[in-house]
C-alpha cells in the first residue's frame, strides 16, 4: 500500500486536523498604533505668524478694537485648542477668549462687520483654525508672538457732569455730553415706577456665544431686553426731546424713537456696543437724528443689585488711548443721557451685576430713544 504523505493544510486546519491559528499583522489602522493608542501624526509643526495675515483681507472694523489686529492675532495662538473645537459658538467663543487675554473682553463682537472679520473667507478665526488643523491640533511651534494687555483709562463720571435738574441746566448738560460722552440727571423721573410693563413678545437674551454679553442668572433670573409699550415712557421721552429739539427736527425725533425694558440678573454683563444711530435719517440729509440715548433706573441700587455701572468708552484716533467713563446709579429715577450716534465715536455698556440686600438680584432699567 502506498505510503500516505502529509496532506496540505486546508479549511482552517493544520495537517494534524487541529484548528490553525492565523498570524495577525499588527499594522496600525484607523489612527491607532498596535497598542490601541492614538497614533501620533508625523507633522512638522508650523510656527505662528507674528503678523496677522488676515488684516488686509478682512480689516477689523472701526471702534474700540480697531488697530489691535496683531495683538488679537497673537492672543489667538494661546487660546486652548478645545475652545476652537467646541461646536457651540466656537467662532465667538474663540475670539472672546482671545479678547480676554488682551484685556478687551468687555467689547461686543456681534455685528456683521465683526463676524466678517472673524469668519470666511480670510478672517482671524478661519486663519487661526487653519494653522491648528495643519498642525494636527497640536500647539504651534515656538516661539509664539508676544502680546501685552491693553491698558485703558477707567474712571467715574466727574462732578461737573452730574446734575440734579435738566430744565435749568440744558446748556451745561449738552456741553458735558460733548466733553464726556455721558451725563446723569438725578431723580429726573420721580413718579411711581412700580407699573406693570407692557412688553413686546420678543425677548432678546444676551449670550457670549453671540458676542453681545453675559446672561447671568444661574437659574435665579433671566437677563433680556424687549420693546416696551407704555404711555408713561412715551410721555417721558416726549418731555425730554422737547427740552432739546424744536420744529421739524422734534417731529422727526418723536416719530422715530421707542423705549425698551432692560432686565438683568446676577452676573449679567452688557458688552460695549453702539446702536448705530446715524447723523441723518432721510434721503436728502436735511433732518438730523437725535444723537443721544437714555437709560432710566427702575430698580433700587444697593438693594435690588450692586455693581451694574453704566459706562461709555471711546478711543483716541491718534494715540490709540481708550477711555471708559463709568456712571453709578444712586436712586430709582436717575437718568443717564449719552452720545449714541456713529459720529460721536462712543460705545456703551454695563459692568457685571451683583447681589444687593434684597432676596432676589434684579437690575431693571428703561432704555430711551432707541431707533425704531
Amino acid at each position: 500500500m502506498a505510503k500516505t504523505g502529509r496532506a496540505a493544510s486546508g479549511g482552517g486546519q493544520d495537517s494534524r486536523g487541529k484548528t490553525k491559528k492565523k498570524k495577525i499583522s499588527r499594522s496600525a489602522g484607523n489612527g491607532q498604533d498596535c497598542s490601541g493608542q492614538a497614533k501620533k501624526q508625523n507633522i512638522s509643526l508650523k510656527p505662528w505668524p507674528s503678523e496677522d495675515p488676515s488684516k488686509l483681507n478682512q480689516p477689523w472694523p472701526q471702534g474700540l478694537l480697531h488697530g489691535m489686529d496683531d495683538a488679537i492675532w497673537a492672543a489667538l495662538a494661546r487660546v486652548p485648542l478645545d475652545i476652537y473645537q467646541n461646536k457651540k459658538g466656537q467662532q465667538q467663543g474663540t475670539i472672546r477668549e482671545a479678547l480676554n487675554l488682551v484685556g478687551m473682553g468687555w467689547v461686543a463682537t456681534n455685528t456683521t462687520s465683526y463676524r466678517m472679520a472673524m469668519g470666511k473667507p480670510h478672517g482671524k478665526y478661519i486663519s487661526a483654525r487653519a494653522i491648528h488643523e495643519a498642525n494636527g491640533w497640536q500647539p504651534p511651534a515656538a516661539p509664539l508672538p508676544t502680546i501685552s494687555e491693553v491698558k485703558f483709562d477707567d474712571k467715574f463720571l466727574p462732578k461737573e457732569a452730574d446734575f440734579e435738574d435738566l430744565h435749568q441746566n440744558k446748556d451745561k448738560v449738552l456741553s458735558a455730553i460733548e466733553e464726556h460722552g455721558v451725563v446723569v440727571i438725578r431723580k429726573l423721573y420721580s413718579n411711581e415706577i412700580g407699573e406693570e410693563f407692557d412688553e413686546g413678545k420678543t425677548q432678546r437674551k444676551l449670550a457670549k456665544t453671540k458676542g453681545d454679553g453675559i446672561a447671568g442668572g444661574a437659574g435665579v433670573g433671566v437677563s433680556y431686553y424687549a420693546d416696551l409699550k407704555s404711555e408713561t415712557w412715551d410721555d417721558l421721552q416726549n418731555t425730554m426731546l422737547s427740552e432739546f429739539l424744536t420744529g421739524e427736527v422734534l417731529d422727526h425725533a418723536l416719530r422715530n424713537r421707542k423705549a425698551i425694558v432692560l432686565r438683568y440678573a446676577e452676573g449679567a454683563e452688557n458688552f460695549a456696543h453702539r446702536d448705530g444711530l446715524s447723523a441723518t435719517d432721510d434721503a436728502n440729509c436735511s433732518i438730523k437724528a437725535f444723537p443721544y440715548q437714555g437709560t432710566v433706573m427702575v430698580s433700587k441700587p444697593g438693594v435690588d443689585f450692586t455693581g451694574g455701572e453704566f459706562y461709555v468708552a471711546s478711543k483716541d484716533a491718534e494715540s490709540g488711548k481708550i477711555t471708559r467713563t463709568k456712571v453709578e446709579f444712586k436712586n430709582p429715577g436717575d437718568v443717564v443721557l449719552f452720545r449714541a450716534d456713529n459720529e460721536g465715536g462712543y460705545e456703551h455698556g454695563m459692568l457685571t451685576v451683583g447681589n444687593g440686600s434684597a432676596a432676589t438680584c434684579e437690575r431693571v432699567a428703561i432704555g430711551l430713544f432707541q431707533k425704531k
